[in-house]
């Protein structure tokens, strides 16, 4: 498997989870591969990553197993680029059980 579909495992075995300072509630786990997001959707394996500078913002989603890739790339700062993504998921996607 490619390293950055794999989560990275902290020394001790720890949980990797979201620092304060970003914008996921604090505490938070994640799983992280080398430059990608790994966490489910609606039971769907997905990965995912986002990226923002001044007045540009971009999201990716992936759901390979569904053949599902979502690029979104944006001059706005008004819009939730990850909530738009899962809304295209959301109608694509079929629920599993």
């Amino acid at each position: 498997m490619l390293p950055a579909l794999v989560p990275v495992k902290l020394v001790g075995g720890a949980t990797p989870v979201w620092p304060p300072d970003q914008d996921r509630p604090p505490g938070t786990p994640v799983r992280y591969g080398f430059g990608w997001f790994l966490n489910d959707y609606r039971g769907h394996p997905r990965m995912w990553h986002y990226g923002d500078t001044i007045g540009f913002h971009s999201y990716i989603a992936r759901v390979p197993g569904d053949k599902l890739s979502i690029i979104l790339l944006c001059n706005r700062t008004d819009l939730n680029l990850e909530q738009l993504a899962e809304r295209v998921e959301d109608t694509y996607l079929k629920p599993t059980d």
